[in-house]
């Protein structure tokens, strides 16, 4: 009994900077840690495990992170960081502990800013959420996938309060590893189909759509990713975004040079100078788009008020028309631009024929389409002050029929016959 008090006593004599360079380290720690007889070897040497599970060193973690009294017991923190990680190995979490997983990830997650000592244990949580949950039977997926939704609404959780983009993309890894492939293990684990069902019905895809929303110019390509993952492999994810408005988001983000200087601004006859999205992320952009807009069309069990609710505010129409503009303008001399602005008017003809609540005339697009549309029989029109001729080759056949299409849709809605009859009027 003496013996114990000693051992606490000099435990919490330790100072924070005595975890890192003062130990026998465990194997997962790469950085220089030299041995030492400086502290007993009873307090700090991981040679000498912890004679618990998993689960129980994880029990341990929670009861001090959980009471406000010892939650800045960094050193205890640690140690039992240490001790659970390195009884883990490369081998992943088991579904049994992840309910305190999710505690200490978030703890960590949420605390690594202010304490740097919890930095390496959270990068090393991280890459293991790479490897599927362990099961203990095959059978127990079905019984487990309410944790398992937790555990993906925490993913997304991290992603919003991890301080760093390193930190973050092993967010991303992790959902990438999960979600895309079966992975081959030796012990039985949580199957694809089983993670993507619960990362459907978890929180997950309404955080990526508020990240998207939020999210600065560095990071915004990364969150794309996540949204045509999310939105590739599940028609509910798509249901749930699209609910979401997170075509509103991209619309309104399309042109990079209007979306900064005069977002949810009528769109100026004159081309914005600035950064412009790379082909790579406007290429993402479109792909996204087209992920979402599938299910809108093809989807037979998507709830008949969802297009209903749909109804975008005139700044998310000005900056998809402003995208359409720039990209027939760069179309003159680009043959990039000359695939995207082909996919715009296809996705506008979409909206014009599954999206009726979509005001496509008082947003200029009814106009802007018509103008076009007369251009390419004249051989040529203005954009931006700028000439831009029109040619006879399949892309520019295809622009036409498209843009044809789109206006045989607008003629069928009744307030947009005048304006259809009054600009054909202006040309002939």
């Amino acid at each position: 009994m003496e013996e114990n008090k000693t051992i606490v006593h000099d435990l919490n004599k330790l100072e924070v900077k005595d975890v890192w360079k003062d130990f026998y380290c465990p194997k997962y720690v790469t950085h220089l840690c030299p041995k030492t007889d400086k502290l007993s070897k009873e307090i700090l040497d991981f040679y000498e495990q912890l004679k618990l599970d998993t689960n129980h060193i994880l029990q341990k973690l929670d009861k001090l992170i959980s009471d406000p009294i010892t939650s800045d017991s960094i050193v205890r923190i640690c140690r039992l960081l240490y001790d659970y990680l390195d009884k883990v190995g490369d081998d992943g979490y088991k579904v049994k502990d992840l309910p305190l997983v999710i505690k200490v990830l978030k703890f960590l997650g949420e605390n690594v800013k202010m304490v740097k000592e919890y930095e390496l244990h959270l990068d090393r949580m991280l890459e293991l959420c790479n490897v599927p949950p362990i099961l203990e039977k095959p059978s127990e997926s079905v019984i487990h996938i309410n944790i398992m939704e937790q555990y993906f609404t925490l993913l997304g959780h991290l992603l919003v309060v991890l301080p760093t983009k390193q930190q973050t993309l092993k967010i991303h890894r992790a959902l990438d590893s999960l979600l895309l492939k079966e992975q081959i293990r030796n012990v039985p684990t949580i199957k694809v189909e089983h993670c993507r069902k619960a990362m459907e019905n978890s929180r997950l895809p309404l955080t990526v759509t508020e990240l998207l929303q939020a999210s600065f110019l560095k990071m915004y390509p990364k969150i794309l990713e996540l949204v045509f993952l999310l939105s590739s492999i599940s028609h509910k994810c798509c249901y749930r975004m699209l609910e979401a408005n997170i075509l509103d988001v991209m619309f309104i983000r399309m042109d990079l040079p209007y979306a900064i200087q005069l977002q949810c601004t009528r769109p100026p006859d004159l081309l914005l100078d600035g950064e412009e999205y790379s082909d790579e992320t406007t290429l993402l952009i479109m792909n996204t788009l087209w992920s979402l807009m599938k299910f809108i069309i093809f989807s037979d069990n998507m709830p008949r008020n969802l297009k209903e609710n749909l109804k975008p505010t005139h700044c998310v129409l000005w900056g998809l028309c402003y995208a359409f503009k720039r990209q027939i303008c760069y179309s003159q001399y680009r043959k990039f631009s000359v695939k995207i602005r082909n996919e715009i008017a296809m996705i506008i003809l979409i909206i014009s024929i599954t999206l009726p609540s979509w005001n496509l005339v008082s947003s200029g697009i009814a106009d802007a389409v018509i103008k076009y549309l007369i251009g390419i029989e004249f051989g040529s029109t203005t954009i931006f002050s700028k000439v831009i001729k029109f040619g006879r080759t399949t892309d520019d056949l295809h622009f036409e029929k498209t843009l044809l299409l789109i206006v045989t849709h607008l003629a069928e809605v009744d307030a947009c016959i005048f304006v259809i009859t009054f600009s054909l009027s202006l040309f002939f």
